[in-house]
């Protein structure tokens, strides 16, 4: 211990720093890495003892140990007030807090120790609400109190108490919203229009301040979206549901956001308004939209730079609008009710598309969703198109489990055109004999090695022929996605493995980093 503190101020809490951060479950040649980690998020009880013995180790582990912090004491649990909350000594150094309304046995939590504290918490910037009612207007007030908040969370919420609205007026540093819905096929009609409306105040009041605004399209109407002015957002997400109330083109829906940079437009199809994903994608005259009196047909946000859209049409003319300095452009498939849907996309629609991506002269990174997996001759006009981007993702909805019907060389002949690429996800036949169909959607992986062998090969395919490339992602189906009854479902999910040098032989040696799912 005394090698340790004799240690520089700054050196100390850099090294500790490094040494617990995530990247340290990634260096398997860090022995004291992994060893801290797991000290870290484990035991956390050794930690605070040993952190006690010297000033300068309790400076450098606290804003470590409590950077994070989730507040889920019930009134179940028999303690004083000021015994439910941590010491006030860690309270300036906590930055995100995750609140919730009920515990794991659905006992209420019991906020009233916490509310004092928020003004104490020089750090916060972010809390994430878990609630499945409104939270309590108290609650978001004494929130309000913490000084450096710019960060709200809403997950699986109901926000139909009008008396909340007022709470959104507290908070000056908030540039960051999201929401999402809880259950929203239970819903009546009355308390959904009541949340829709309560939005709608909530959004009029922030709308100056927001950068980032995360909603599902069951929270807000289109008519919303185009009446307020958003002079400052930069990151609009819609998820889930069609935005409600008369369908209005893209271009219209984002007229008042002059500053907009990322558009995610995922929306789930609701069969009962449209039978075709084609919802946003259509012009004026095709539905009952009306335009805003007084406003020309607008153009799309001039700093618009990446653009997320579930499945539209490959003819759909939005594309001709967007800015010549598009730098992301990501194509994913659109969902029913949780159920992944095919594309339609076919080579040739894909040719029309590319078509179009080709203008976009600064574009960085291309992401498509086919209906099967892609041949040389869809990569070849890819390269042929795009070929100076830096990130390719070409997947699929599902896993083929067909004998290859390309081989993996002729995969990779038109992507060696692409000097710049850093970065592939690509789905490739694997082959048969991998996983089996149980029941009940359930699939189990036969031979698990046999599996990580194949995966290993063809990235070590991609990487000997790619030699820029620093990362390469397979598709496989996705094990740890399990059903109501435990079963792997068959959902995708991409394998992903970096591409260092080998020292010894000055090869690239690649080394799987990690399993995750789909953008979409």
């Amino acid at each position: 211990m005394a090698c340790l503190t004799a240690l520089n101020d700054d050196v100390l809490i850099h090294l500790i720093e490094t040494l617990s951060g995530p990247d340290s479950m990634k260096r398997s040649d860090s022995h004291v890495g992994l060893r801290m980690q797991k000290l870290h998020l484990e035991h956390v009880g050794t930690i605070l003892p040993l952190s006690s013995t010297c000033k300068r180790m309790r400076t450098a582990l606290f804003p470590l140990l409590f950077r994070e912090e989730k507040y889920w004491r019930t009134k179940m649990v028999h303690l004083p007030d000021d015994r439910k909350i941590w010491p006030c000594s860690i309270w300036k150094h906590i930055v995100e807090l995750h609140l919730k309304d009920k515990d794991d046995s659905q006992f209420l939590i019991d906020y009233a120790p916490l509310k004092a504290a928020f003004p104490d918490m020089h750090a916060l910037k972010k809390i994430r609400f878990r609630f499945t009612m409104t939270p309590p207007a108290t609650l978001l007030f004494a929130a309000s109190l913490a000084p450096r908040v710019d960060t709200l969370e809403f997950t699986s919420l109901r926000i139909d108490d009008p008396f909340v609205i007022q709470s959104f007026f507290n908070f000056p540093r908030l540039t960051s919203l999201s929401m999402s819905i809880n259950s929203p096929e239970n819903v009546k009609e009355d308390l959904r229009e009541k949340e829709i409306s309560n939005v709608a105040h909530i959004l009029r009041t922030l709308s100056e301040q927001l950068l980032y605004l995360e909603i599902p399209g069951g929270l807000i109407e289109f008519s919303t979206l185009m009446e307020i002015d958003w002079p400052l957002l930069r990151d609009l997400v819609i998820l889930n549901n069609m935005p409600r109330g008369p369908v209005a083109p893209l271009s219209y829906a984002l007229s008042t956001m002059p500053c907009l940079r990322t558009l995610v437009y995922s929306f789930a199809t609701e069969i009962l308004r449209l039978p075709h994903p084609v919802f946003g994608f259509l012009t004026p005259q095709t539905q009952e939209f009306q335009p805003i009196v007084g406003k020309d047909h607008p153009h799309l946000p001039p700093r618009l730079i990446s653009v997320n859209l579930s499945s539209p049409p490959p003819q759909y003319p939005m594309y001709d609008h967007l800015s010549y300095g598009l730098e992301v452009l990501r194509i994913f498939p659109y969902q029913v009710v949780g159920l992944i849907l095919p594309h339609d996309f076919q080579e040739m629609d894909i040719s029309d598309l590319l078509t179009k991506a080709s203008r976009f002269e600064y574009l960085r990174e291309l992401a498509l969703t086919l209906k099967e997996s892609p041949s040389p001759s869809i990569l070849t006009a890819i390269a042929k198109a795009c070929p100076s981007i830096l990130v390719l993702e070409v997947g699929q909805t599902t896993v083929s489990e067909r004998e290859p019907e390309h081989d993996i060389q002729s995969l990779i002949d038109p992507l060696t055109q692409m000097t710049r690429l850093r970065e592939l996800r690509i789905a490739v036949e694997l082959g048969p004999g991998l996983y089996t169909y149980q029941s009940l959607g359930s699939y189990g992986v036969l031979d698990r090695t046999e599996l990580e062998n194949r995966l290993q090969s063809t990235a070590e395919a991609f990487a000997q022929r790619l030699t820029k490339l620093n990362v390469i992602s397979l598709l496989r189906k996705d094990e740890y996605d399990l059903g109501p009854f435990g079963q792997v479902t068959g959902r995708v999910a991409w394998h992903r493995s970096r591409i260092h040098t080998s020292a010894r032989t000055g090869g690239p040696l690649v080394e799987f980093d990690k399993l995750y799912k789909p953008f979409w």
